[in-house]
């Protein structure tokens, strides 16, 4: 009996067992048409602050798999992953729709944009939230194998409804790390004169735009929804122009990703590293840490190089140039840098910060291509421009006495019967001197300063003694303040305004004279200038420990202050405008001035100065000859850097390729680079534009000041500090002659 029961129990607890897990069920067999249910990634902001963002995606009608808020940067899973989470709403990508069934939603709490009379301001993701989103993004998309196509923004599977992440979202730190689809520079800006030439028409954009991903009208017609997929694109890959107009930047960039790269079967059988890895390790640190790599931002490379050795030579250049930014004996706190070989682009690249913040690293800002700097003395071949614009318009003469045009006497005290020309104040040869200043507020009348009795004149240090005008050469700033009055006397404006006027307005670049009129975009892409250095009773002490202390341009906390107000009597005082050091511009825009000059004053189809005046401007104009005892070549802002000055044009250097250990104006090792351009040099802040006018060849950088004491790192085999020689160098090697 006893066995009875027990057989009978065994039967019902097997039978119970049965209807709790269902049928059995053979799992031998698996398919191998199958993939996991997680398609897609798609990054949200949440347009609030993270109160408000909490309540809306735990209490109300959407949801999010992840929520990531900004102060503290906190990840938050709100929905499993292996549930479905309502965050993308009506949505579609590349056929997919309804993508809430098959992605994971990410939400990051930023207010995203505000609309103001002037227009939308878009707000920043602290880089610590953003450190935290792109450590999620990897976990991610490495568990499901989602490729970097489908790693997408709510305003990609939704552009006529939606903007999120918005412009801001750094897209392109994520594509560093290869978690993004991304065109690839080089190819981008090999397609872009095709299309600069020939813009599309509206049906291929759709065509393309469809064949990336979006949904898009294929109606020929450019209409707001047209217009908002547009939009949508750049705001992802183009973010610093997002007005939803088809153009040649945006076809170039289209083109690029929707073709098969040429480079990939290369690739695949070369030891070359693929383009920018030698920076992938370092990312998350040069997120977080000013001293680290940080990534280089653009680049486009020569034509007649095989695709392989271009891209050798461009890692190899990176990797040159953020050991040099890095280097822990002699850091530097950013470098933007461009070359040009045969009249074109071949290179362009930012390393480091343009905004350091010792207290809270992760707040610091990585500079990008675009980014201005006080660009020192570089501005004083900027403001030749702008004279010989007004020597073309008739309104200067470069050979008289520019007393006709102050509407005073000027002359040098000391030589009372020779004239002060435009010529001599553009070729150093003027007789005035920086002993006595070069720079006075907007409310002090420059005549006061030079003129004897004046309440400003003192004893007379803005003039040589020994040296009647035009009879010797001295490096001043003083001059340039003079041609900024005079400028602002013969044409009535403002000197800043004029300069934008003319020159920068044309060529369409941003920056100018005066930070306090340039828009919000240009003043946050500012760089502030640094040096690891403090002054104590007048003593420079180095600290290469310590921190980078901002010198100028740290607009974090305060707005830029005007140059002048509404009560400032235009031709009174130039020198409040800076136009001997005071512009402010980015790499590329001095890339725009130095191709412009090689081709005879054209940028585009606008002639911006006649080819007779860039030819003068040019031409030499004083020449060193120690027989003579014609000029001080190392001297005023250049200390114990002798004989960097053998030769000038108006308002350019001329470099003669002169070479000596410390001494001499050589700008590449062993020779054989003779160019003409101009030096900067001013609140840690040394800078370079130099071309080969001929050969159309020529380099720029601008260095955001350094770490370590300069004169413990003189020059080689010229006047240039070592690290400004190697610079030079490597830019010449491999940009230029492609070594």
């Amino acid at each position: 009996m006893q066995k009875v029961l027990i057989a009978a129990t065994l039967a019902l607890v097997t039978f119970l067992a049965g209807c709790a897990s269902g049928p059995p069920i053979d799992t031998r067999y698996s398919a191998v048409s199958q993939d996991s249910r997680v398609q897609f990634l798609i990054i949200h902001y949440t347009a609030g602050d993270f109160p408000r963002s909490l309540k809306t995606l735990t209490e109300e009608a959407v949801s999010s798999h992840y929520l990531v808020n900004d102060n503290p940067p906190t990840i938050y899973r709100l929905v499993n992953e292996d549930r479905r989470a309502y965050h993308a709403g009506l949505s579609s990508w590349r056929g997919f729709t309804q993508l809430n069934a098959s992605s994971i939603g990410i939400e990051i709490v930023n207010i995203g944009r505000k609309d103001t009379a002037e227009g939308s301001i878009w707000f920043d993701y602290p880089q610590a939230q953003i450190d935290a989103v792109i450590a999620l993004v990897k976990q991610i998309v490495t568990k499901y194998q989602i490729p970097p196509e489908r790693v997408l923004g709510h305003s990609d599977i939704a552009p006529q409804r939606k903007t999120d992440p918005g412009p801001r979202f750094p897209w392109k730190q994520l594509a560093d790390l290869g978690l993004v689809q991304w065109p690839d520079p080089n190819r981008v800006q090999l397609a872009l004169p095709e299309y600069t030439a020939s813009l599309p028409d509206v049906e291929w954009f759709q065509n393309k735009l469809a064949q990336h991903g979006f949904e898009v009208p294929r109606n020929g017609e450019l209409d707001e929804r047209t217009r908002a997929v547009v939009r949508a694109f750049q705001m992802k890959y183009r973010p610093n122009n997002i007005d939803g107009t088809p153009d040649a930047e945006t076809a170039a960039m289209l083109a690029v990703l929707t073709a098969p790269d040429p480079l990939k079967s290369a690739m695949s059988s070369s030891t070359i590293a693929p383009f920018n890895a030698p920076f992938n390790a370092h990312v998350t640190a040069s997120a977080t840490t000013p001293n680290s790599t940080s990534k280089p931002t653009s680049m486009i490379m020569p034509l007649s190089r095989a695709p392989s050795m271009q891209l050798a030579l461009s890692n190899q250049l990176d990797a040159e140039f953020a050991a040099m930014v890095t280097n822990p004996a002699k850091p530097l706190a950013s470098l933007s840098v461009l070359a040009v070989r045969e009249g074109g682009v071949v290179y362009k690249r930012h390393f480091g910060y343009k905004f350091i913040d010792n207290e809270r690293p992760e707040n610091s800002k990585r500079g990008d291509v675009d980014t201005l700097y006080r660009v020192a003395s570089i501005s004083k071949m900027i403001t030749t421009l702008g004279v010989m614009k007004l020597v073309e318009e008739g309104k200067l003469d470069l050979d008289r006495d520019i007393s006709d045009y102050l509407e005073y006497r000027l002359r040098n005290p000391n030589f009372p019967n020779d004239a002060i020309t435009i010529r001599m104040l553009l070729s150093h040869t003027s007789s005035l001197r920086d002993e006595g200043g070069y720079y006075w507020e907007a409310k002090t009348d420059l005549k006061d300063v030079l003129l004897p009795g004046g309440r400003l004149y003192g004893k007379g240090e803005t003039w040589a003694k020994n040296a009647k005008p035009g009879a010797f050469f001295q490096y001043a700033n003083l001059p340039w303040g003079v041609l900024g009055t005079v400028m602002e006397r013969v044409s009535g404006e403002r000197f800043d305004r004029l300069m934008t006027r003319t020159i920068f307005a044309p060529m369409g670049i941003a920056g100018g004279f005066n930070p306090a009129e340039f828009s919000k975009e240009t003043l946050a892409n500012t760089a502030t200038l640094y040096r690891k250095r403090t002054e104590i009773d007048g003593k420079e002490i180095w600290n290469m420990s310590g921190p980078w202390n901002p010198q100028v341009d740290d607009y974090s906390k305060l707005a830029p202050i005007p140059r002048a107000g509404p009560d400032y009597v235009i031709g009174s005082n130039g020198t409040a405008f800076g136009p001997q050091g005071g512009a402010r511009l980015s790499a590329p825009s001095l890339g725009k001035i130095m191709l412009m000059l090689m081709n005879g004053g054209k940028h585009e189809d606008k002639q911006i100065l006649s080819a007779k005046s860039v030819e003068l401007m040019l031409s030499n104009q004083w020449q060193n000859d120690p027989k003579a005892n014609n000029g001080a070549s190392g001297e005023s802002g250049f200390s114990d850097q002798t004989k960097l000055f053998n030769a000038w044009g108006l308002g350019v250097q001329q470099f003669l390729d002169i070479s000596g250990p410390n001494e001499g104006d050589r700008l590449v090792d062993g020779g054989g680079f003779k160019a003409v351009g101009h030096l900067g040099d001013a609140w840690g802040l040394t800078s370079a534009i130099v071309f080969d006018p001929a050969k159309k060849n020529g380099m720029i950088f601008l260095i955001g000041g350094p770490g370590f004491d300069p004169e413990t790192n003189k020059g080689k085999y010229s006047a240039l500090f070592r690290h400004e020689e190697q610079i030079l160098d490597a830019l010449y090697r491999r940009a230029i002659l492609q070594q």
